[in-house]
C-alpha cells in the first residue's frame, strides 16, 4: 500500500484497540476517524482471510483512493488492477475525483469495472474531464493519453468545445481528435469560434495547429470570418495571403470586406498583415476623409503590394 510504511510490533495494541472500539460502538456512537480508522483497515489487511473487500479492475496506470462512506477519511489506496481489504461496511471509492458508494460484505470482494477514455492527438494540447452536466472538473490530460474512469455518463473539452459521452467498464472508448492550422508568418493571430462565431475556442499565431473535436467551426483573422469543417485524424490546412502596404510607417491604412462595410485591420503604412484568401478593400489615409477605397484580391500564399 503506498506511503503505508507501519511497525506491527510498535502498533498491534493500538490497532488492537481500535478494532476493538469499532466492533463494541453502539449504533449511534460516532464512526472511528483519522489514524484510528486506517489503523482498523491496516488491521483487518493482515489478520482476516483477505476474501473482504474491494477490487477496482485497471491495468494500473491509475490510483483509487478508499474514503469512508460520507469520502471524508481517507482509508487506503491502490493502484487500479490491485484489491484493497476492508472490513464489511460502506465505503467510497474516488478514481481521477469521480466518486462511487459501494457495499463490501463478509468474505465477498467487491469488483469495480472501470473504463477509458483515449482522445487521440499530438499531446500538444489539453482535454478535461467533466461530469455529465459539464459542471465539476474530474481531470485534465494531453492528448495522446489516456484516463481511467468508472462507468457513467461524462463531458469532455477540447478548447472548450464540449463533447458528451459514456463510459462503459471494461471498455476503451477512443475519441479521434482533428486539427486546424492556417498558414502564415507566426505574426498575426486566428481565432477558432463555434460555428455560429458567437462562442471562441481557442486562438492561436497562424502556422501553428490546433486539435479540435470534429464538427464545423468558424476561422476567424482580423474579424474575417472562414467556416471550416474539421475531420477526425485530419489535418485541415488554410492558405492565408499576405497585405503589404508600402511607405514609411507615418500614415494609416484600412483594410475592409469585399462590401466596405466592416473593417478588418487599421494598421501603419509598411506593416504587413495576414489575410484569409479573398476580396478586399484598402483605404489609404492620406489625411483627406475623401480619399478613395481600392478593391483588392488576396491569393493563397502571395503578397499583394500596394505602393
Amino acid at each position: 500500500m503506498k506511503n503505508s510504511n507501519i511497525n506491527l510490533y510498535s502498533t498491534f495494541f493500538l490497532l488492537l484497540l481500535a478494532t476493538v472500539m469499532q466492533n463494541s460502538a453502539s449504533a449511534d456512537s460516532a464512526p472511528l476517524q483519522g489514524p484510528e480508522a486506517r489503523y482498523t483497515q491496516v488491521l483487518y489487511y493482515f489478520l482476516q482471510d483477505k476474501s473482504t473487500g474491494v477490487h477496482v479492475k485497471g491495468d494500473g496506470s491509475d490510483w483509487y483512493t478508499v474514503h469512508d462512506a460520507a469520502g471524508n477519511t481517507l482509508l487506503a489506496d491502490a493502484r487500479t488492477g490491485q484489491a484493497v481489504f476492508l472490513p464489511p461496511g460502506a465505503y467510497t471509492l474516488c478514481l481521477n475525483n469521480s466518486r462511487l458508494l459501494v457495499m463490501v460484505t463478509a468474505d465477498q470482494m467487491r469488483t469495480v469495472a472501470t473504463g477509458k477514455i483515449a482522445v487521440s492527438g499530438t499531446g500538444k494540447d489539453r482535454y478535461q474531464v467533466y461530469d455529465a452536466a459539464g459542471k465539476e472538473i474530474k481531470i485534465s490530460q494531453r492528448t495522446n493519453t489516456e484516463v481511467e474512469l468508472f462507468p457513467r455518463a461524462y463531458t469532455l473539452y477540447l478548447h472548450s468545445a464540449p463533447l458528451p459521452v459514456e463510459v462503459n467498464g471494461g471498455e476503451r472508448l477512443q475519441v479521434d481528435t482533428g486539427r486546424v492550422v492556417v498558414s502564415g508568418t507566426g505574426k498575426d493571430l486566428y481565432q477558432v469560434y463555434d460555428a455560429t462565431g458567437e462562442k471562441i475556442r481557442a486562438w492561436q499565431p497562424t502556422n501553428t495547429e490546433i486539435e479540435l473535436f470534429p464538427r464545423v467551426y468558424a476561422l476567424y483573422l482580423h474579424g474575417e470570418p472562414l467556416t471550416v469543417s474539421i475531420a477526425a485524424s485530419e489535418l485541415t490546412t488554410v492558405n492565408a495571403g499576405r497585405l503589404h502596404v508600402e511607405g514609411f510607417g507615418g500614415d494609416q491604412y484600412q483594410v475592409y470586406d469585399a462590401d466596405g462595410s466592416n473593417l478588418r485591420v487599421d494598421k501603419q503604412n509598411n506593416a504587413e498583415i495576414e489575410l484569409f484568401a479573398g476580396d478586399y478593400q484598402v483605404r489609404i489615409d492620406t489625411g483627406s476623409p475623401d480619399t478613395p477605397r481600392q478593391r483588392m484580391t488576396i491569393r493563397e500564399n502571395q503578397i499583394t503590394r500596394i505602393p
